[in-house]
């Protein structure tokens, strides 16, 4: 049984694939090429997830990890999750692939804005 098979892979998001310009005054900028479904678990980040990355410089709020057995993005995609918070993900996606059986990959998420409920 794959590790992505039981239970909790119930989370549906949304994709934003980017890819990197160059704009009409010579800097590098972000064009929308497509969007993609995918299937994971989106869950809480760990402590150290968090202390690693607000270390480093990066404003983290609020963090999450989304695994799924294969991310169609980079590091700069964007994630929107179904009820409607927007994503960046902070670095590229750590890819595991020694076993075929628990081969998946894990992506570090901060919201960037979130759906206010009324």
């Amino acid at each position: 049984m794959s590790l992505l098979q039981g239970h909790g892979t119930t989370h549906t998001v949304t994709v934003v694939l980017y890819r990197a310009v160059v704009n009409e005054r010579g800097k590098a900028d972000k064009a929308e090429v497509g969007r993609v479904l995918a299937t994971g678990r989106l869950q809480p980040s760990t402590q150290a997830d968090v202390e690693r990355y607000a270390g480093a410089g990066n404003a983290v709020y609020d963090t999450m990890r989304f695994i799924c057995k294969q991310f169609p993005g980079d590091d700069l995609s964007e994630v929107i999750s179904a009820e409607g918070t927007v994503y960046d993900v902070l670095a590229r996606p750590k890819r595991h692939r020694s076993s075929r059986a628990t081969a998946r990959d894990v992506v570090l998420l901060s919201a960037k804005s979130q759906r206010r409920v009324w």
